[in-house]
């Protein structure tokens, strides 16, 4: 017997993506960098807090350019890997070789990976690696210099895969510009991405359009989702974070069914179901409970409303 599952249209909802202008905005960035595929290829450095959509822009970035197998020739343009649970250049060769399709990625010392590699590399045509969760590769002190894993593994990438590379995670990756070699050169673009707030009108406007994108697509009475004061509350509720607010009306969603409207009281019951005590504690009051002027005072003091 199989176990429970979101409704059909709960999980529907779940894994659309709306595509935000700060999506947009990253997939050029990352388009300009993958143009310079060949001799020096630049690189590209992508952060953001959790839950903002680092991996879904990497994993729509990869579908976009998937070629499909054929009979003669498998070609993979983009590869995708997480940053290893164990910090070494003979890791990260192996995930490269893993997400490569090598049948026995973690044979041979580095020498031999790093052959194979060149040889998939070619075979299958890469054209650029995306590095996700790379603040895992940073010393846990926060202390970074030039005898870091992090600083040799990206000169590595570098000296000897010739093809651009995103480094992609958490804020403190940017440090590494720092410590490599021509990283101020090849590494010239950064993208910060930032949770949803209405700390100006460019923030506001970004915020509205996605928002209203989003609560359009759900199969349900959205009378209360359209008003403003609703909408500030789920900003709140979530902290911003896309990936909070979307659990909160996926479970809202789930727990409905058609006909029914979203209202103060589904979507509370939401919010308790996907939040973490911590992130309500630091709110310190139900966002669906309390009057607008609440909500606003909490938004400006968390610097997510002007």
């Amino acid at each position: 017997m199989a176990g429970p599952r979101l409704k059909p249209e709960a999980r529907a909802f779940a894994d659309m993506v709306v595509k935000n202008d700060y999506y947009k905005f990253a997939i050029e960035a990352i388009e300009d960098v993958h143009k310079t595929f060949g001799p020096d290829p630049y690189g590209l450095i992508i952060t953001a807090n959790s839950g903002v959509g680092k991996t879904t822009i990497l994993k729509g970035y990869e579908k976009k350019y998937e070629v499909p197998p054929s009979k003669t020739k498998s070609k993979k343009h983009v590869v995708l890997i997480d940053s290893p649970h164990k910090i070494s250049t003979e890791m990260f060769a192996s995930a490269l070789l893993e997400a490569l399709g090598d049948p026995d990625p973690t044979s041979g010392n580095i020498s031999a990976q790093l052959i194979r590699l060149k040889t998939y590399i070619v075979e299958l045509e890469v054209e650029i690696v995306f590095v996700d969760e790379f603040q895992d590769m940073m010393p846990k002190n926060g202390i970074i210099d030039e005898s870091s894993r992090a600083v040799k593994f990206v000169k590595w990438l570098m000296n000897n895969l010739e093809i651009p590379i995103v480094l992609v995670g958490k804020p403190q990756v940017n440090n590494i510009r720092k410590f490599v070699d021509h990283a101020e050169t090849r590494f010239n673009n950064t993208i910060n991405l930032s949770e949803f707030n209405c700390n100006t009108p460019a923030d506001t406007k970004v915020f509205k359009r996605y928002y209203k994108t989003r609560i359009a697509k759900i199969p349900r009475d959205i009378t209360q989702l359209n008003n403003p004061d609703t909408m500030r509350k789920l900003l709140l509720a979530s902290h911003g974070i896309n990936r909070t607010l979307c659990r909160i009306l996926t479970t809202a969603i789930d727990k409905t069914n058609n006909g029914d409207s979203i209202t103060d009281e589904v979507l509370e019951d939401a919010w308790f179901r996907v939040s973490s005590q911590e992130s309500r504690n630091n709110i310190g009051f139900i966002p669906f409970r309390a009057t607008p002027k609440e909500v606003l005072k909490k938004l400006q003091e968390l610097k997510l409303h002007a």
